[in-house]
């Protein structure tokens, strides 16, 4: 009974001119509908031929665009000049001319050792020369003389050959010292080591009085005003990366801001135990807001033309007769088969040939819309 009741209700609803509108079938959000017949538009019209009623979403009206195909990249900041200031010599440290995190200018002394004990090996050293050379004069003399008289048969050939290796092994011991000394000499000249160039600080390994070996780190020292991202590229993707393509990248601590850079090298070979090449970019910091260690992420600009005709990757259709797309003219959908050209970044596919600039294309993946079925945007 109460069936009966529901279907002469639904009879007497069409009476009046009411109609209710069904969701298309395959749209999870009843986007696209047949326009209800009591609105006027199409009151009195068979329901074969009302239009489906498209959300403005659901569409896309082509145009020519610049593309750009981009590679996502992550790393780390890092100063292009850095040195490690090392110890010549070993000695002790008697003075320091900078913390970790002040400037300092080319020139400025940074680490000066204790020179009393430096002065002394070099002074010992002196000495040592000195007298062998006093020897070596005397061998000499004492050569000559043994050379004359062996030329009178005075002197026999073992005492010229003795004379001679004398005099030889003096001449290599003064050659060692010689030597010795001018290690001494420069480390006394190196007691004083000054910046190579202006910069920052980064880093202190010694305090005044403690004695440094030779080459043990003292410091280093960076220059903040150049500095690079290294970002690590899978070597899949090296042969699309060239020196000078263009970067943008967002760095932690600056959110909301994209710092731009390009590439300055590629590094020729894998790192170790992995399929990464290092990629460096030089980056545009011109308030000095940026510092060595910071984490940056962003793209690298792999390819960019202008003037293409391209449409996201819902738009495309396939069936045995190849890939093709809805296209909405004069209020119908229409099939239009397409040439599909390269993938873009973001989902988006190239159209060369097939549909034009204005043409309004579905690329909404709405199920049983097809060729000839009557279809207009709403408010459109």
């Amino acid at each position: 009974m109460k069936l009966w009741i529901a279907a002469l209700a639904l009879v007497a609803m069409m009476g009046t001119g009411f109609f209710l509108a069904f969701p298309l079938p395959g749209s999870s959000n009843g986007a696209s509908r047949v326009i209800d017949a009591a609105t006027g538009a199409h009151a009195g019209v068979p329901r074969q031929h009302r239009a489906m009623q498209l959300l403005p979403r659901e569409v896309l009206r082509v145009a020519p665009a610049t593309i750009a195909e981009r590679l996502t990249v992550s790393g780390e900041v890092r100063p292009v000049q850095r040195v490690i200031l090392r110890a010549q010599s070993g000695g002790v440290v008697a003075e320091l001319g900078a913390r970790e995190g002040e400037a300092v200018r080319a020139g400025d002394m940074l680490v000066r050792f204790d020179t009393e004990e430096l002065a002394a090996t070099l002074a010992l050293r002196q000495s040592e020369v000195e007298a062998t050379e006093a020897r070596l004069r005397f061998a000499r003399q004492a050569l000559e003389r043994i050379e004359r008289l062996a030329e009178r048969t005075v002197a026999t050939q073992e005492q010229l050959d003795q004379a001679r290796r004398e005099s030889a092994v003096l001449q290599a011991q003064l050659d060692g010292l010689r030597a010795q000394a001018g290690i001494a000499r420069a480390a006394l000249r190196d007691a004083e080591i000054r910046a190579p160039f202006d910069g920052v600080v980064a880093s202190r390994s010694v305090d005044v009085g403690e004695r440094a070996s030779a080459e043990a780190e003292l410091m280093t020292l960076v220059d903040p005003t150049r500095l690079e991202a290294r970002v690590l590229i899978a070597t899949r993707d090296v042969p699309r990366i060239a020196p000078g393509q263009a970067a943008e990248l967002r760095i932690d601590g600056l959110e909301g801001e994209t710092i731009e850079g390009s590439v300055l090298r590629i590094n020729p070979v894998a790192n170790d135990g992995s399929r990464f090449i290092s990629v460096h970019i030089g980056l545009d910091d011109p308030d000095g807001r940026l510092r060595g260690g910071m984490f940056a992420t962003g793209t690298i600009l792999v390819e960019e033309r202008a003037d293409v005709l391209a449409l996201p990757a819902t738009a495309l259709r396939e069936d045995g007769d190849g890939a093709y797309v809805l296209r909405l003219a004069e209020g119908q959908i229409e099939r239009r088969p397409v040439v599909t050209g390269a993938a873009w970044s973001g989902g988006r596919i190239e159209i060369r040939d097939g549909i034009a600039s204005g043409d309004t294309i579905l690329i909404a993946p709405l199920p049983g819309l097809g060729e000839g079925v009557l279809a207009e945007v709403s408010g459109g």
